[in-house]
Order: structure tokens, then sequence, then C-alpha cells
């Protein structure tokens, strides 16, 4: 009977000592592996910033220091603005006219306005229930942004 108590409590170690080894090996390769991801998730987050650099590089680039004048018709008639060019950058777009909008529509619409600066590019979309305006505000800041690309 001791030698069958042993016997168990031998087992029952054994199987425990097991266990540990087994846990202890899937929480190494489990370490492994987030070290693993977080190193891949690094690298394209460094690509991507990378990317993005490179994008604002060209962007600088692309556009000529100054400011220009654009216009196109908007809902109720011509708008004019003016938009300033700073370290290849749109910096600024002035409305200098829209006489013939209607101010509610007009003031929704001018809204692309932040947009367009933030991304550096007139191609943005439109507002809801101020799409006329809004396509009028976008045509003459390309227009005067066409001024300013280099050639």
């Amino acid at each position: 009977m001791k030698y069958s108590v042993f016997g168990v409590r031998l087992a029952a170690l054994l199987l425990i000592l097991a266990t540990l080894y087994g846990y202890q090996v899937t929480a190494a390769d489990r370490a492994q592996e987030i070290t693993r991801v977080k190193a891949e998730a690094l690298q394209i987050r460094r690509q991507r910033e990378d990317e993005e650099r490179e994008r604002l590089a060209i962007l600088a680039q692309k556009y000529k220091n100054g400011t220009f004048e654009g216009e196109a018709e908007g809902f109720g008639g011509l708008i004019k603005v003016h938009v300033t060019i700073t370290e290849g950058n749109i910096s600024t777009v002035d409305v200098v006219e829209h006489s013939g909008e209607d101010e509610v529509y007009f003031g929704m619409a001018a809204a692309v306005i932040e947009e367009i600066i933030a991304v550096n590019d007139p191609q943005v979309d439109t507002v809801s229930s101020a799409t006329f305006s809004s396509q009028g505000i976008i045509r003459a800041v390309a227009d005067a942004v066409s001024k300013a690309v280099k050639a």
C-alpha cells in the first residue's frame, strides 16, 4: 500500500511537471509571436510614415509659392477666390466674390475650404445640401491652383 500511494503521488507530480513544462513552452512561443507581430506592426507604421513624408514632399514640390486667383460658376453665379500657396502647400483660400450665391447654402459650402487646405488639394467631396455652391468653390480653387502648378 505504501508503494501504491507513493506511485500515485509520483504520477501526479510528473503530470504537474509536464503540464507546467507545456505551459512554459506555449508561453514562450506566444511571447515570440507577440514580439514578431509587434516588430511587423512597427515596420508597417514606419513604412506608412515614410510614404506620408514622401507624399507631402511631392505635394510641396507640386505648387509654386504665391497668391493665385481662380473663378468658377456656383449655384447663383460667379465665385472668385484667392489661393495662397506657402512652402508648396495651400495655406489660405479667400473667397473674394460670391454675390449671386444664397448665403445659407454658401455658408454650408464654405466648409470645403478647410478640407482643401487640410489635404492640400482641391479634389474634395462636396457638401450635402450645398452641392452646387461647394462645387463652385472647389472648381474656383482648382482654377487658381492650376496656375500654381510647377511645370
